[in-house]
């Protein structure tokens, strides 16, 4: 698998980049291996979790939570692009469908 790579600047000039600090955790890069070398057969489903404990209460508050200021994507578009990344850079797979709950 080789590493994705930036796209042009567009006229603004500004490149944004988001850094994807789960791929460097050791037990993915195992699980890397071990799905690059056939270890676990064919990949044809991934499934997770993305969990966090920072709105387990009722008090709770994050803009996330707020269309308003998170768009349509609202975490799917925050948290998800991590879980995504992790998806793809774990099977070299590219995702065809979502389904979130």
């Amino acid at each position: 698998m080789k590493p994705e790579r930036c796209s042009k600047p567009r006229a603004t000039g500004v490149v944004h980049t988001v850094t994807f600090n789960y791929r460097y955790n050791p037990l993915v890069q195992q699980a890397r291996v071990m799905i690059k070398n056939g270890e676990l057969g064919e990949i044809t489903l991934i499934h997770g979790h993305y969990l966090q404990e920072w709105l387990m209460y009722d008090t709770d508050f994050s803009w996330r939570l707020e269309p308003q200021q998170s768009g349509r994507a609202a975490t799917i578009g925050d948290a998800g692009s991590h879980w995504f990344d992790l998806a793809k850079h774990l099977t070299g797979l590219r995702i065809e469908r979502v389904l979130t709950d």
